[in-house]
This record gives structure tokens, sequence and C-alpha cells, in this order.
């Protein structure tokens, strides 16, 4: 035979109370009455029907209420660090060791969540044992007291006198909640309430549970607590302790208002951190949400009004019918009638000024119950205080209001970005000032928004920089001379200058765009850091800086390139007694005793060809070099494998006909492209 806590038991116990009741439906069919053919003997249904109900209720009483007992006993102990659940069970395994202060509303509520942890998969095992325990409960006569364990009834006794009484009386208050009207939030911030949502995903619909609204704290602190202390004091034979006398009961009272009061802050501070604006997704939804809660039907002010209706004046009581208002009126007219005549008597005014005055003058006043809770939600109600249309409510929406019309503009492409930031920034400066949680859910739409406009910025940007250089750049200089030194094609000087010029693509997009947003100081630019930068490309400040270099090598204040430079005597080889240099136009024929240096310019006179000759004593020509195209003069230098002995001077070493000759040349600006790798690091692209 299995042991009677465990499912087999409990199962095989409810099939033969199902068999039995089977039984007694059979019996008990003309309970009401049998028909008049069954009259004519001795019809004797109804006195079997009544004995085999009593069968089937002794079945029960030895079957399943000693399981059911057996479950509770195993509760106390798996219960031993939870007073609130201790205290259930041992009350229900009292109840069937003391029939007369049986419970069969509580002992079935138990007994379903013992059958749920015995058929956690099967209800129809469930519903049998909640239907034949309440059968035997229907007449809790019939009820047999068990025999139950003393020692372990103790045990959860002690552990149970270790427990905060209050917590156990305001624990049984939550699991009956008194009758009440629930919050709903999306009716109370109106057609607009959509503009807030639920940080933890749950449903703005999801009624705030009545215990905590003004209504019903009110009742429950005049009244409703006390009478918690009292159920909860009938209960004494729970604790096998002395009854809760005057002064216990008061004490548990304010207790329990205390704890309650609490956990009211608690469920308000909790429910007002879940709230937050609803996710912006660009600039024109943040406009929109900074419009609706400056608006005349702001969900904000709406909301504040609730916190103020159920944080404030905790202890008033819900508005009289006028029946009501009569009453009181007739019973304070007539106790004014009742003090006036007292005061006629002889040493009447006496003895009432000494009625009226408080049997302990020195003693302070007890604060009132919901105290508490205003002092708490104080900063928060404070905002709605004043007069209507300048309270600091009133001036927050004024400001948001401007703001939600900056971002307007802004979203539709207009206005101006600073005085954007700007009305951005003063927002912020109102919004830190405000108590929380209404400083985080405007600081989220303020950050937000300035979220949306760096980005919206940096589109911006992205944009002009693709219409400023974009798939240009990448035209004009990838697999291009000079930018790839092994390259046969060039960039034209055109292209040159419309993309690194003064003026060109890539200074227009600095000086106009880039420049405000860019930390040039630094050796190396970069993008400018900050609550509100905007940044850009990772590699567009390098690029940029690139640009500006190339154009101070390159360029002389014009949209073309200009370089300007000097061609110095050259050193001459074994066997050569003259060279010529012809650099696009401008022709240096040295031999020994002939001019020392010659100044030329880059692009020259008759650009796109340079050539250098070697002479002979004979004049014979020793060898020749050509060299083609608007970058010839860079592509021979590149052949002569360029040095830079000294600061300005470079020289170049050419193999002509197998004599070699050396050309030095001076540099006329220190901002000089020789030698310069800046046109090789400089990629497109950012």
């Amino acid at each position: 035979m299995p042991p009677p806590a465990c499912p087999e038991y409990v199962a095989r116990t409810l099939q033969q109370a199902d068999a039995t009741q089977a039984v007694v439906k059979v019996a008990q069919q003309y309970h009401a009455g049998a028909p008049w053919a069954l009259r004519m003997g001795l019809f004797q249904g109804q006195a079997l029907g009544e004995q085999v109900q009593a069968g089937y209720l002794r079945q029960l009483n030895a079957t399943l209420l000693p399981a059911l007992a057996v479950r509770l006993r195993t509760g106390l102990v798996d219960n031993a660090q939870a007073p609130q659940a201790l205290y259930y069970t041992l009350k229900g395994y009292l109840m069937l060791g003391q029939p007369q202060h049986l419970d069969p509303a509580q002992l079935s509520a138990l007994a379903a969540i013992e059958a749920e942890k015995l058929f956690p998969r099967e209800p129809a095992l469930q519903q049998a044992l909640g239907a034949h325990l309440q059968a035997v409960l229907e007449s809790p006569t019939h009820v047999r007291a068990l025999s139950l364990d003393n020692q372990r009834i103790a045990q959860a006794r002690a552990s149970l006198r270790a427990a905060d009484l209050s917590t156990l009386i305001y624990g049984n208050l939550l699991l009956t909640p008194p009758d009440g009207t629930p919050l709903r939030l999306d009716k109370a911030l109106g057609l607009l309430a959509d503009t807030f949502v639920r940080r933890s995903g749950t449903a703005l619909s999801t009624p705030v549970p009545a215990l905590y609204t003004q209504p019903v704290f009110a009742a429950l602190q005049r009244e409703g607590i006390g009478q918690a202390v009292e159920r909860f004091g009938r209960d004494d034979w729970v604790f096998g302790g002395t009854a809760l006398d005057a002064s216990a009961k008061a004490t548990l009272v304010r207790e329990v208002g205390q704890r309650y009061t609490a956990d009211y802050i608690r469920f308000w501070d909790a429910l007002l951190a879940d709230l937050q604006l609803r996710p912006s997704a660009d600039l024109a939804g943040a406009s929109a949400t900074a419009a609706k809660l400056a608006g005349p039907s702001s969900p904000l002010r709406l909301l504040l009004g609730v916190v103020g209706e159920h944080t404030q004046a905790m202890e008033r009581a819900p508005p009289a019918d006028p029946a009501q208002r009569a009453l009181a009126a007739a019973a304070s007219s007539a106790g004014a009638k009742a003090n006036a005549a007292a005061v006629k008597l002889p040493g009447g005014a006496a003895m009432s000024a000494a009625l009226a005055t408080p049997a302990e003058s020195g003693a302070a006043a007890a604060p009132a119950a919901g105290a508490a809770i205003s002092e708490h939600f104080l900063a928060l109600n404070a905002l709605a205080a004043g007069a209507p249309g300048s309270t600091p409510l009133d001036h927050l929406l004024s400001v948001l209001d401007q703001l939600g019309k900056q971002l307007l503009v802004i979203s539709q492409g207009g206005g101006d970005a600073a005085a954007a930031n700007a009305q951005l920034a003063l927002a912020r400066q109102e919004m830190a000032q405000l108590p929380p949680p209404v400083t985080d859910w405007l600081q989220s739409l303020a950050g937000s928004s300035a979220t949306l406009m760096t980005q919206g910025a940096r589109a911006a940007l992205d944009g002009q920089v693709r219409q400023s250089v974009g798939e240009v750049c990448t035209e004009f200089v990838r697999g291009r001379y000079p930018f790839d030194p092994q390259a046969q094609v060039e960039i034209p000087l055109q292209n040159f200058g419309e993309l690194f010029g003064n003026g060109g693509r890539l200074e227009t997009l600095y000086t106009g765009t880039v420049k405000p947003l860019l930390d040039t100081q630094s050796p190396q630019w970069r993008w400018k850091d900050g609550p509100d930068a905007v940044i850009g490309a990772p590699g567009l400040p390098v690029q940029l800086q690139l640009a500006q270099r190339i154009r101070q090598k390159y360029f002389r204040g014009g949209p073309t390139p200009q370089i300007g430079f000097t061609v110095l005597a050259p050193t001459l080889g074994e066997g050569v007694t003259r060279l010529t240099l012809d650099i696009e136009g401008q022709r240096y024929d040295y031999q020994p005793g002939a001019a020392q240096s010659m100044p030329m310019i880059w692009p020259g006179p008759v650009p796109g060809h340079v050539s250098i000759a070697a002479f002979g004593a004979d004049g014979v020509a020793l060898g020749t070099l050509d060299y083609q195209g608007d970058w010839a003069l860079f592509r021979a230098l590149q052949a002569g494998h360029l040095e830079n002995p000294s600061d300005l001077r470079f020289v170049a070493s050419f193999a002509l006909g197998g004599h070699d000759v050396q050309v030095p040349l001076r540099a006329g600006n220190l901002r000089h492209p020789f030698l310069d790798s800046d046109v090789q690091q400089f990629a497109c692209g950012g």
C-alpha cells in the first residue's frame, strides 16, 4: 500500500470514492419522491440512500481527509521559512483535528493547492479531489476529528510566534483585498495615453489594484485594518495562545498600517519607474511626442493629476450623497444646541472647556495615516501646485512646446541646427531640475531627440560628402598617378585642381561643412567628441587633413597647381661635357662655365613633356630620357631616385648612355611636393 501522501495513494482513494459516489447516486435517485408504482409496496429507497451516503462520508473521513492531513503536515516543514504559507497550512491542519474551527472555504482552497501539486498535469483528478472534499465539508458535523502530530504543531506555532504578526495580517489583507475600483492608466491618461508605455512590457490597460488607490487606502485606514486585526484575533486558536488584548490590537493596527503605507509607496514608485515615453523612431516622432506632452490634452498633466489624486490627502473620505450631508448637518446643529444649553448650567462653561481640551495637552498629535505617502511624493505633486497657468508644470510644458516646434522644423529639413541645439540644451537644463521620475521621462525625450538630431546631422553630412566628392574622388584617384606611383594612367591636372585646389571639392567640403565638427588642434585631425557631437566617417578627418597639406604644397592661391623651383648646375659624369634639360618648355642648356641655375615653374609653358639629354665632347648625344604627360616632371624625378641632402635641396641621378649625371634642384617654398608621400597616403571614402 503506497503512503497516504503520495499521488498513487490519493489517486486510488479518489477512484474508490468515485465508485462509492456512483452507488450513492443510484440509491438516491428517488430521494425527491418515488413514482406511484413504487409506493404500492414497502419502498425503502430513501433509507437505503441515506445509509449509502453515510458510508460514503465515512469512507472519505477514513481515506481522503487523512491523506490531506499528511500533505498539510508535510507542508508545515516545507513552509517553515514562509510565515504566511505556514500560518495557512497550520490552520488547515488544525481544522482536521478540531472540526469546531472548520472553515470549509479555506480548507477547500488549501486542498486545491495540494491537488495541483499532486496532479500537476491531471486536471480531472484535481477536480475529483475538490468535489469529494466538498461533499464531506457540506456537513461539517460529519467531519471526524483526526489525530494530529502535536509535536509538529508545537514546532510550527513556535516558528509563527517568532514571525512578525503584522506581516501575517497584512499578508491576509493582500490575499483577500477589499472591494474597490481598480485604476486604469489607459483611461485616466485620455486619448493620448499611448504616449506612455511600460518598460516591463505590461500593457497600460492592466488595472492598478484597488488596494493602491486612495479610496481603498482611506477605507482600510478608517476601519478595514482594524477589522483585519479583529479577524486575525479570532484565530488565536491557531497559535494556541491567549486572545489579543486591546493594547496588542491597537499596536497591530498601527504596525499593519505602517506596513501598508510602505508597500503603497513602493508600489507607486515601481509603477512610475516602469513608465516611459514611447520611443521615437525619428525627429518627426520626437516632435510629435513633445507636442502631445505640451498640448491641451497633455497626458503628462493627466498622469501627474492621477499621481496627486492617489498620493495626497490620503485620509479624505469619498464625497457624501445628499442624504448623508443632511444627516451630518442635523447632527452638527444638535451638538451646537446641546453645548449652548450646557454652558448656561452652573459651572457649565468650565465643564465644556475642560471636556473640549485634549486629555494630554502636551502630547504630540499622531501623524495622519497617509502623511508619509504625501511627504514622499511632495516634490512630484508640487509640479502642479499653484494658480492655473503659473505652475512649474505650465512652465515645463511651454519649454516642451518650443522644443517640439524646433524639432519639427529640423525634421522637415529646415531651420537652424544651432538654434535647435540651444533649445534642446535649455530643455535639458529645465528637465534636470525636475523630481524623478519626470526628469527621467523627459531626459529620455531630450536624449533621444539629441541622438536623432545627431543621426540626422550625420546622414546630412554623409549626403554632403557624397555630393561634394563621392564617386568623383574615386574616379579621379584610384589607380592613377601620382596616388599610385606605379600606375601608367594619371589624373589630369584639371581634375587634380578640381579635387584639391583652392575652392575645389575637398576644400569646399572642409570649410563649408566639416570644419566646425573637427578637432584640428591635435597632430592628427579627428572628430570632436561630446554628447551632441556629429561624427562622420572615421577616416574623413585624416582624408581632409591630407587634402589640406596637398593643397598647401601643390597650389599657390588658385584652382590649378603651381610649384616654383630652381634647377641648379648639374654634376656631369666622365665623358659628359654638356647636359640639356627641357622641363615643359623651359630649357636649361648646361655645360661648364654656363649659368649655374635656372628658375622654373610647374606646370611649365608647354606642359606634358620633360626630356634630359647628355652630350660628349664631340657634340654627339650620349643618351636621352623622355617623359610624357601632365606628371612628366614627377615621373622623371621618381626615375632619378630623388634624394634630399639638405633642407630645400634635392638631387636626382640619371644614367644616360652609360654615363652618370646628377641634377640638383632647390624648392622655392618650405611647403613643396618633392619626396612628399601625402598623395600616396590619400585615399577616398573616408
